[in-house]
């Protein structure tokens, strides 16, 4: 079912934008920086963080669950970060380090909402997440 690549650049779509890059070494979980890039955004972006969400979608789930969920529907691979705009925002967001993942269906995620419009991109770690935002905002004011 789901394949995991390592975040090997060559594996991912020329079409979908990269911001960031791996450390060495790197310790801070995705989760961290899911939490500072949110904070940031409703400090500085108060009205864009009211249309912003998260897509949980990590963690152990049975197969009676995934099926109930599929149901309702919940889509694996939906991305990390989807702001309602237009272009939407749309951003899987990984942590820095150089053990980072992503799967099959989060790139056919990304390159599904590419093909219907939206901004979509990768992002490693929360600045790289905030200059996507930027990249996006600049886009719309044009």
């Amino acid at each position: 079912n789901s394949r995991v690549y390592p975040m090997k650049l060559k594996l991912i779509p020329e079409s979908i934008r990269i911001y960031g890059a791996p450390i060495k070494g790197c310790k801070v979980p995705e989760s961290a920086h899911m939490i500072t890039f949110f904070n940031t955004l409703r400090r500085e972006y108060p009205e864009h963080a009211k249309c912003c969400l998260h897509i949980r979608n990590e963690g152990k789930r049975t197969r009676q669950q995934i099926e109930k969920e599929k149901a309702e529907g919940f889509i694996t691979g939906a991305a990390d970060i989807i702001l309602v705009g237009n272009p939407s925002f749309v951003c899987e967001m990984k942590s820095q380090s150089p053990s980072a993942k992503i799967s099959q269906e989060q790139i056919d995620f990304l390159l599904s909402a590419q093909s219907l419009g939206a901004f979509s991109c990768i992002a490693l770690g929360h600045k790289a997440a905030i200059q996507a935002f930027n990249d996006w905002q600049k886009m719309l004011d044009k």
